[in-house]
């Protein structure tokens, strides 16, 4: 993630409990490949719809938390491991009625080494969606 978007993240912490950066909001920006933006944009999709969070944005770890209003939130609730921990701190975030903005960045593509995202993430994913929207008590 680019950090000269920081100065964006502090426009708009001190007046909301979260800030998530998207790339599928209007002015974000997704620079993958073809196939790994596909596969991002349906799996976030699928997440949305299945968990009943208006986001466009699940997996972007590009994000801020305003720590005096969500005081009595604690990332000890979260039990995905993985990169499923992205997705269910939002889930965890929204059905504990903080409020959450979405500000557009740009996902530019990896300049030095590979994906760092195992092939069995995906199944985690999908198997922790389930779990989160069928047996979810917290």
């Amino acid at each position: 993630h680019n950090p000269k978007e920081i100065t964006n993240f502090l426009k708009y912490i001190s007046d909301t409990d979260f800030v998530l950066g998207s790339r599928y909001m209007r002015g974000g920006k997704n620079k993958l490949s073809f196939f790994r933006f596909l596969l991002s944009f349906l799996g976030n999709k699928y997440i949305k719809f299945m968990l009943n969070v208006r986001c466009t944005e699940f997996t972007s770890s590009y994000r801020a938390f305003n720590l005096k209003r969500m005081h009595n939130f604690h990332l000890n609730i979260v039990n995905s491991k993985g990169y499923s921990f992205f997705m269910e701190t939002i889930f965890q975030i929204k059905k504990r009625g903080f409020n959450i903005t979405e500000i557009p960045i740009i996902f530019e593509v990896r300049l030095k080494g590979e994906s760092k995202i195992p092939k069995i993430e995906l199944l985690r994913t999908l198997i922790n969606v389930f779990k989160l929207k069928f047996f979810s008590r917290n």
